[in-house]
């Protein structure tokens, strides 16, 4: 048993070396928004942060994504697609997601997210809804939500595929509904096993250091 717990401690010691030198890789293809009427578009800023630069985020409210209100438009559809290497940092088992915006009255926020891998098989999908007041069951206000789409299978390479789309319900302008996106972030999950290896490196520092 103690050489076994020997070898764990090393393993997760060692993996956390590697950490320390490993980052996330993205290669952003879309980040855009078209409006309607006006037949206008607008690339959408991102950033990354994070451990290992795990994180990246789409500042949708810097554009800004909003639709109804003071505005001449009346819908609006969101595009991203990135790809990402994590294969000098760690294998993906889960991808969180956290979305903020608001919407009022009869504003509305469908989205949908596809996870593919490189060969474009899906590994996990999410879908769901933001809905104005003026809904059955929707509620006015800023909303900050947030879920987990958990993959199939653990990856270091994959493909990540968001939309939004935003409208007022067909009202006519100008109008008080409101639906707005704010920031769009995503975070990557290590798989379990790499947490576990990473927890026991981690304890075997703290014991260290306690000596």
């Amino acid at each position: 048993m103690k050489s076994l717990s020997k070898l764990g401690i090393l393993a997760g010691l060692a993996l956390i070396g590697t950490f320390a030198h490993a980052n996330f890789v993205y290669n952003v293809i879309t980040s855009n928004v078209a409006f309607a009427p006006t037949n206008t578009s607008f690339a959408i800023p991102w950033f990354i942060s994070g451990p290992m630069n795990s994180k990246i985020d789409f500042d949708a409210g810097a554009v800004p994504v909003i639709v109804g209100d003071g505005t001449q438009n009346s819908a609006a559809v969101v595009t991203i697609l990135y790809e990402v290497d994590s294969s000098n940092a760690f294998p993906v088992n889960e991808i969180g997601l956290v979305v903020t915006g608001s919407v009022f009255d009869k504003g509305r926020i469908t989205w949908s997210e596809v996870v593919e891998d490189m060969g474009n098989n899906v590994l996990g999908s999410a879908t769901g809804q933001f809905l104005g007041g003026g809904y059955v069951g929707g509620q006015d206000g800023a909303f900050a939500f947030a879920t987990t789409v958990t993959l199939s299978q653990s990856v270091t390479q994959y493909k990540v595929k968001k939309s939004f789309f935003l409208d007022i319900d067909g009202q006519t302008l100008p109008s008080n509904s409101i639906a707005a996106l704010g920031i769009i972030e995503q975070n990557a999950v290590p798989e379990p096993a790499t947490l576990a290896v990473i927890g026991v490196g981690l304890a075997a520092l703290a014991a260290r250091r306690r000596k």
